[in-house]
């Protein structure tokens, strides 16, 4: 078997051993933060990319597209490799940086949800999510999943609600270090279940039903000690990073 592969500029490249690829990227990390640059990167520890509901949700989203799909074996090695040396989240906008056979900008746009969009899904899921703490883990129906999924105003993106840039020369729609990033998001979006709503400009507090408990064969209303919890304080109590 030869130990030579290709790069992005079609030039042959002296493969790399698994422990040769990860101290690569340890130097390529130093270097970048000697300059100055503060890095967030981002590194797969198991088999599996994401753990909880909202990553493992977003997994299962990017695996129905054909192409993120065809590319996630090479995603899990960029991400185990820790490759995706830095990623940050700014209002609506991905920006990382990935180390291929050079150091690669991508750049992920996300399209926010229009008015009708957003208050068509806000209606949908109206008074039937109780509360943040069951938004952030999850605790809702199949209907509710459905809803969050649906291809006009759903909270998942379809392709066409992407801007998507990466300086490699691979000129296909899904490159393996976009691909790369995209899988990294679930990693993201496990340690906070928030950003994945900040990037389609949603606004938590719209979607949880604003319905006191009223206890059986009484008057008294009595609210949830959840039903006011801001999304701050949720995410605290779940030991959410932020």
């Amino acid at each position: 078997m030869s130990n030579e592969y290709f790069d992005e500029f079609n030039m042959p490249q002296k493969k790399l051993t698994v422990a040769q690829r990860k101290e690569q990227i340890k130097e390529l990390k130093k270097q970048l933060i000697a300059s100055g640059i503060l890095l967030e990167p981002i590194t797969l520890s198991g088999q599996k990319i994401a753990n909880k509901f909202w990553g493992k949700a977003w997994c299962d989203n990017l695996d129905t597209i054909a192409e993120y799909h065809s590319r996630l074996k090479v995603a899990k090695n960029y991400l185990r490799h820790g490759a995706v040396v830095d990623l940050k989240i700014n209002d609506n906008t991905v920006t990382a940086l990935v180390s291929g056979s050079e150091l690669y900008n991508v750049e992920i746009i996300f399209k926010k949800l229009d008015q009708y969009a957003t208050e068509e899904f806000a209606t949908a899921v109206n008074g039937k999510i109780n509360s943040i703490i069951d938004l952030l883990n999850g605790n809702f129906s199949d209907e509710i999943m459905s809803i969050i999924c649906h291809e006009d105003y759903g909270i998942f993106p379809q392709e066409n609600d992407l801007i998507i840039t990466c300086n490699c020369p691979d000129y296909t729609d899904v490159c393996k270090h976009v691909a790369a990033v995209m899988f990294a998001l679930s990693i993201k979006f496990d340690e906070n279940p928030a950003l994945i709503f900040q990037l389609r400009n949603v606004h938590t507090q719209n979607l949880i039903s604003s319905e006191k408990i009223i206890f059986p064969d009484t008057d008294n209303h009595v609210e949830s000690p959840h039903d006011n919890l801001s999304l701050d304080d949720a995410l605290e109590m779940f030991d959410f990073e932020t």
